[in-house]
């Protein structure tokens, strides 16, 4: 394909140039990039072999069974030299739960790697080293993991390299932040433990997937690691076995910016119970989110069909997904989550942070993207993509139609009905001008049903007033219901 002159013709003055105008109905690009960093990786001959044998195994085992999640590989000793000219001595494996990561060569593959001299890559020892393309076609990826980062919610460090495979050009490849403690000091915290849920919540504990640390073998020989270790699980226990309420276990000013950067990045692939990470932070004693694997963008754009593929893209569809999302029912059943993910849905869809974060990191999608498309011709992610889920958002705040309700004299039941994407709070409901209090929060989409004390309260009318409001901002909405 590289030698197609015609097609190369076509992509340097039509596509390419096309692109960019498309860029530029909401951006202003400044200067490009001139060079990508260079990395040089170096696998020995015998080390080459085996991990070949590897990837022929696992794929001969694909047709008989599901390979899915099977990321066994074994590591082999390799050497990295950085861009600096340091060079490095590794171990590196194959990385990937989908034969995607390793079926086209080893020159394309997905590998995981930690440093084992005592020297550092940009201050970390445990990396990973991925193609754009298997990465969210690297730009919203790079947008997600960077700008979560920016707004104080942990996330793995992404950069951009031009990688050398044993002397031989490879082009464009990631370099991503592995889980550990240089993660977590890399996103201004200290200490605590990283979490993610155990075998991709098969088993249960209490009701809730139990909880995995990474490192066991650091925490289980240190006595301050140990006591951190015990005061997570207890946190979780609480929990489930005695209803604490999960605004003192889950840092809900952090999870409700999460999941309200989810909506917007329609990310929610990250809330999925085998891509959930948690951090325990020791002084607080509170659970944080980790941004990791936030599925494609593309998906969306294209409107493919994959709600049964763990694949859904806003709250209003996840929340009540125990089984795959098991955070999810946890942290819609607390108001404090549901308030922070209010505000914050609110204040980042009608501020322009967003806009000018994509904005400042354009020069570096147009000095990349060029590269990655002569690697693999799929879909390319646009940044507007982005910005049109904004003003998809702003309409969700200015709907005043959010519910359906009736009463019912007979057995003084309130039937409700949201018709909202957003959490709403019904206020009150007024009959024969006798204000009745109700201050009861309804989820997206939730139909229930509540017992109204009507006591003396005539009720010759056949009308009510119902007075709610989204969480944030406080503004009152009125219904009118019929009473039968």
């Amino acid at each position: 394909m590289s030698n197609d002159h015609a097609l190369n013709e076509y992509l340097k003055h039509k596509y390419f140039p096309s692109l960019i105008k498309n860029f530029k109905t909401y951006f202003t690009f400044s200067e490009t990039l001139d060079t990508t960093p260079i990395f040089k990786l170096y696998i020995d001959k015998k080390n080459i072999l085996y991990l070949e044998k590897q990837i022929n195994d696992k794929l001969s085992m694909e047709d008989s069974c599901d390979i899915f999640g099977m990321n066994d590989f074994e590591y082999v000793p390799a050497k990295i030299i950085d861009n600096n000219n340091i060079e490095h001595t590794i171990e590196i494996r194959l990385r990937g739960d989908m034969s995607s990561n390793y079926k086209n060569g080893l020159h394309n593959a997905t590998y995981r790697f930690n440093i084992k001299d005592s020297s550092l890559l940009f201050g970390k020892r445990k990396l990973s080293l991925v193609r754009p393309e298997l990465e969210n076609y690297g730009f919203y990826g790079f947008l997600f993991y960077k700008f979560f980062r920016k707004e104080g919610i942990i996330s793995n460090d992404f950069k951009f390299i031009n990688l050398y495979f044993n002397n031989t050009d490879v082009g464009v490849y990631i370099l991503q932040e592995g889980f550990s403690g240089e993660l977590i000091t890399s996103c201004n915290r200290s200490g605590g433990i990283i979490f993610r849920l155990k075998n991709d919540c098969e088993g249960y504990y209490n009701s809730f997937p139990e909880l995995e640390p990474y490192m066991k073998k650091k925490i289980f020989d240190n006595k301050e690691l140990i006591r951190n270790f015990k005061a997570a699980k207890d946190k979780i226990d609480l929990l489930e076995k005695s209803g604490q309420n999960a605004s003192d276990c889950f840092d809900m000013n952090l999870y409700g910016k999460f999941y309200a950067l989810s909506d917007i990045f329609l990310s929610h692939h990250a809330t999925l119970c085998q891509n959930v990470k948690l951090w325990f932070n020791e002084k607080t004693q509170l659970f944080e989110p980790i941004a990791w694997d936030p599925a494609n963008y593309i998906r969306y754009d294209v409107e493919l069909d994959l709600i049964n593929k763990g694949h859904n893209y806003s709250f209003d569809s996840v929340y009540s997904y125990k089984n795959k999302y098991p955070l999810n029912p946890v942290l819609s059943n607390d108001s404090t989550f549901l308030f922070h993910y209010s505000k914050y849905l609110y204040d980042y869809s009608h501020n322009d942070s967003i806009f000018c974060f994509i904005k400042n990191n354009l020069k570096i999608i147009e000095s990349i993207e060029p590269k990655i498309l002569r690697q693999d011709f799929q879909s390319v992610f646009q940044p507007e993509w982005i910005l049109s889920r904004i003003n998809e958002v702003k309409k969700m705040f200015r709907a005043t139609e959010l519910v359906s309700a009736s009463l019912s004299i007979k057995d003084s039941t309130l039937s409700i009905r949201s018709t909202s994407n957003l959490p709403i709070r019904v206020e009150s409901i007024t009959i024969n001008n006798c204000i009745i209090e109700i201050n009861k929060i309804i989820l997206p989409k939730e139909q229930t049903k509540i017992n109204i004390n009507i006591g003396s309260i005539k009720t010759n009318t056949h009308e009510f007033d119902l007075i709610f409001s989204y969480l944030y901002p406080i503004k009152n909405h009125m219904y009118k219901g019929v009473i039968f």
